[in-house]
């Protein structure tokens, strides 16, 4: 993933939520 992605997450995704996924999503495993 490059950072300008991650940043556009960030701004996607709420905190809290990226907190109650612990970021799974942004690391799939197996994918």
């Amino acid at each position: 993933m490059n950072g300008a992605f991650q940043e556009l997450v960030e701004r996607l995704v709420p905190e809290h939520a990226r907190r109650q996924s612990g970021l799974n999503f942004l690391h799939p495993t197996g994918t």
